[in-house]
């Protein structure tokens, strides 16, 4: 069978909960291996030090905050710190121990292989560096987070991270775009400036949030109530289509997925937020939203930005599309998108080409690194968020199906997001799948230690 990872001392029925076969946990724990010795290793202190520099690492990774200070270079020494810590704790190999990790090996060294063939090499190589930067960061999740209680420091630290985000583009550091617009993005940050960018990292965070506002202790409440009230404020002030879609569908699936208490408290809790915050925006901010829903017959501002955006959205669509077609193998090269239509629009006869990014990560990685680049990040995509759905469902004690439902939210936030932004080369996806990684071999190793527990009782 196919499987997120390789451990030979897995029972079939705990392989079976977790790939989402129709295996019950009442039937795992039914199972009476033969009785052996329990054996509880207590985490070193050095494994604790760089579980903490993990943490660290990934909100200044989520928060894009070192694009600030690039020479003081945050990220590059927490890195290097944490290189460090998987050969001092042994874990160097916990990258290829897992079908995830050997596939994002995978695809850094084809992106490697295609920077040769790139129309601009130079661009090429920073963005394999980006690559590599997040492939590691996907190894420091899975060697540095081995239990439950380390899976939510994680989540809690994105949802902190992600509650910054939402804090800065709401004080002096905020950005609006030009052109008159009130459209809000984060500061001077190369990634967040960009308010659909700033706005999908929020949405990937608001599961985190809800996660430790309902389930965490009454310090996190505390801290995480306002944060998630000025995620979903920043949201709006983004005046991100995007971003309002894909709140409206993970809205959907978070109720499809709750009890009735949950969904009747927040169907209650989002008419009032809506019935409090809407005044609150600018004018062109809600008639930018209006035009998701209906044809603006008025010739407003926002109705014929609203045209013309989606109009360059599909030309860059279909742009990318043609250019995977053209260069089916090694693409145009890794981050080389915008060049290579200019390129093929001089070569057309037009005067330049467009230079904007083609709004869907998956073409643009097709576009980029060719067809197999595509299918390998599909491969890891897919590998990362199959068997979540089954420990949601039937998870052994719910905290693990809380978490396991926060995932897999943030995890659609990713997937839908990368129909509309390019993030296909690093970045936060790269953070939320070695996070659903090493939440599934917690809950295995949480599996196999409660069955030890009733075998030996």
């Amino acid at each position: 069978m196919s499987n997120f990872y390789h451990d030979s001392t897995f029972s079939p029925a705990t392989e079976a909960v977790l790939d989402e076969q129709p295996v019950s946990l009442e039937t795992t724990l039914e199972e009476k291996p033969a009785p052996k010795e329990v054996v509880v290793r207590k985490p070193e202190q050095s494994y604790a030090l760089f579980h903490y520099a993990l943490l660290v690492h990934m909100y200044l990774f989520c928060t894009r905050l070192p694009e600030l200070f690039p020479s003081i270079r945050p990220s590059l020494a927490m890195s290097i710190i944490l290189l460090a810590g998987l050969f001092a704790t042994g874990k160097g190999s916990a990258l290829v121990n897992t079908k995830l990790g050997r596939l994002l090996l995978a695809f850094t060294a084809w992106t490697a292989i295609c920077v040769p063939f790139s129309v601009f090499v130079g661009g090429s190589l920073e963005t394999l560096k980006g690559v590599a930067q997040a492939t590691l960061i996907s190894a420091f999740i899975i060697a540095f987070i081995g239990n439950l209680k380390e899976v939510r420091h994680a989540m809690y630290t994105i949802a902190l991270a992600m509650g910054t985000v939402a804090v800065l583009s709401n004080t002096i550091f905020h950005a609006t775009t030009g052109l008159g617009e009130e459209r809000i993005g984060l500061f001077s940050s190369a990634t967040l400036q960009d308010p659909n960018f700033m706005s999908l990292y929020l949405l990937i965070g608001l599961p985190f949030l809800w996660l430790g506002l309902t389930t965490g202790k009454w310090l996190t409440k505390i801290v995480f109530a306002p944060l998630l009230l000025l995620a979903f404020f920043s949201i709006a002030q983004s005046a991100s289509r995007m971003a309002l879609f894909l709140l409206m569908v993970g809205f959907v699936i978070f109720l499809i997925q709750s009890s009735n208490k949950e969904r009747a408290f927040a169907l209650v809790g989002a008419t009032v937020l809506s019935c409090v915050m809407v005044p609150l925006l600018p004018q062109s901010t809600t008639n930018r939203f209006l035009t998701l829903f209906k044809a603006n017959k008025d010739e407003t501002i926002e109705s014929k930005d609203a045209a013309e955006s989606a109009q360059m959205r599909l030309f860059l669509l279909f742009r990318s599309v043609e250019l995977t077609f053209k260069n089916p193998l090694f693409g145009v090269g890794p981050g080389q998108f915008m060049v290579a239509e200019d390129k093929l629009a001089k070569a057309e006869g037009r005067e330049r080409g467009i230079w904007y990014y083609s709004h869907n990560a998956y073409t643009e990685t097709s576009s980029e690194v060719g067809i197999v680049g595509l299918v390998i990040y599909l491969m890891a995509m897919v590998t990362a968020f199959r068997g979540l759905g089954s420990i949601r469902k039937r998870g052994p004690t719910p905290e693990i199906r809380a978490m396991a439902r926060a995932v897999q939210l943030s995890f659609w936030m990713v997937i839908l997001g990368g129909l509309f932004l390019t993030i296909g080369f690093g970045g936060v996806p790269f953070v939320i799948m070695g996070l659903a990684v090493a939440f599934k071999l917690a809950v295995s190793a949480e599996i196999k230690s409660g069955r030890a527990a009733l075998t030996a009782a």
